[in-house]
C-alpha cells in the first residue's frame, strides 16, 4: 500500500550489498509482529521504522526513545549528567529543536 511506499524508496536508495547484509529472515519479520522490541532490536527493522516515522513527521519519537535507551544503558556516572542534559535540550525543553512533549500534551488535553 501507499503507507509502505517509504520502504520501496528506502530500498531504492541502498545498494544491493547493503540490503543483503541487513535483510531479515522470514522468521525475524514474524517476530516483529509479536513486539515492537523485536522490530527495534533488528537493524533493518529499526531503519525501516525510522523511515516510516519520517513519513509521519514523527521521527523525533524514535530518536528520543533511542537517546533514553542509550542513557539507561550508560554505566559511567560521569556521562549520565551530560547525556541527560542533551536529552533535555534536544527533546524536552520548551524550545527544543525536536520537542516530543508538546504533541503528547496537546493530544491529551481535555
Amino acid at each position: 500500500g501507499s503507507r509502505l511506499g517509504f520502504l520501496r524508496r528506502w530500498n531504492d536508495a541502498c545498494t544491493k550489498n547493503d540490503l543483503n547484509s541487513l535483510r531479515p529472515t522470514a522468521e525475524e519479520v514474524v517476530q516483529w509482529g509479536e513486539s515492537l522490541g523485536n522490530l527495534l532490536a533488528h537493524r533493518y527493522g529499526l531503519i525501516a521504522f525510522k523511515g516510516f516515522l519520517r513519513t509521519e513527521f514523527s521521527d523525533e519519537n524514535i530518536e528520543f526513545w533511542l537517546a533514553c535507551e542509550d542513557y539507561r544503558n550508560t554505566k559511567s556516572n560521569s556521562k549520565l549528567t551530560s547525556k541527560a542534559k542533551k536529552i533535555f535540550e534536544e527533546f524536552i525543553d520548551t524550545h527544543a529543536p525536536r520537542e516530543v512533549r508538546a504533541r503528547w500534551v496537546s493530544a491529551h488535553r481535555d
